[in-house]
């Protein structure tokens, strides 16, 4: 079974790519020392429900942004799978590869779930032409965010490479899906790669764990697992500087609400989260907050 990815090919990729280790702008600070972005996974979205849509590599290429968003900004950014794999030119029942996909996001922006929802009934209507209303907000994102990625590898991924990415952000991965794992971890096998997913964290020299979005499942591989290409993704605010977010007093209440930059509101729910907000410079002094 093929979930929808089509090899990348090394003279496919551009001399613009970065690569892990190179000297670039892709921004390399370390979010997570233990490897684990298990605490920022994303909103579980299924690649297949009455039909197959072959779009693993956009699924979970958005997986990646959306957690990378979550642990940097803490806001719950929910991009729309079918709009990605729609516009960057998946082939129905054959899939796409890494690089059209991760280009396609840098050019053709992205837009929320909510604007463009997976709720086709069938395969011709969820690649059917996209509307030009959807299409043209789709850039709106990059007013603010800055969307970069890079190459832990192009072409077989090492255990090394991985270890020292996965510090920086979660990575997409590709291999082969799925050997049997009467253990509970999925070993390595050479057989050829047919599907993209999350690598979110692992145990050096043990194991690693993926967020597969096609049947709502974490998995366990082994540390031997043989990856093939790996991208990694990470999303700017364009305005860090001047705070991301905003500090809003609900009307009537006592509530405080941070306010991203496409005018969602999300909860604060207690003191030592304000605080937290502070110290990571999400927004300014405590007491500036807007009524």
């Amino acid at each position: 079974m093929n979930y929808g990815l089509i090899e990348v090919k090394p003279e496919d990729l551009r001399e613009q790519d970065w690569r892990l280790g190179e000297k670039n702008d892709a921004r390399n600070v370390v979010l997570q020392e233990d490897r684990s972005f298990q605490p920022f996974l994303p909103v579980f979205e299924q690649q297949k429900k009455a039909f197959e849509t072959a779009g693993c590599v956009s699924f979970s290429a958005l997986n990646c942004i959306e957690t990378y968003i979550i642990r940097v900004y803490g806001a719950e950014y929910n991009f729309s799978d079918r709009y990605t794999a729609n516009v960057s030119g998946t082939i129905p029942g054959v899939g796409n590869y890494l690089h059209k996909v991760a280009e396609s996001i840098r050019k053709d922006g992205l837009v929320l779930e909510r604007d463009y929802q997976y709720n086709s009934k069938t395969l011709e209507e969820y690649y059917e032409p996209i509307p030009q209303s959807i299409q043209d907000g789709a850039k709106d994102f990059y007013k603010d965010f800055d969307i970069q990625l890079q190459w832990v590898d192009s072409v077989i991924s090492s255990a090394e490479k991985l270890w020292e990415a996965l510090s920086f952000a979660p990575i997409q991965v590709t291999g082969y899906a799925w050997t049997e794992s009467p253990d509970g971890t999925h070993h390595r096998v050479d057989r050829l790669r047919n599907h993209a997913f999350m690598l979110f964290a692992g145990n050096y020299g043990a194991y690693w764990l993926i967020y597969d979005h096609y049947d709502k499942s974490i998995k366990r591989l082994s540390w031997d697992y043989n990856f093939g290409a790996a991208i990694q993704y990470t999303a700017h605010h364009k305005t860090e500087s001047a705070y991301p977010f905003k500090l809003v007093q609900g009307r009537g209440d006592k509530d405080i609400f941070a306010v991203d930059v496409l005018g969602e509101r999300f909860r604060i729910n207690n003191m030592s989260a304000l605080q937290e907000g502070h110290r990571r410079k999400l927004w300014g002094d405590i007491g500036d907050i807007e009524m």
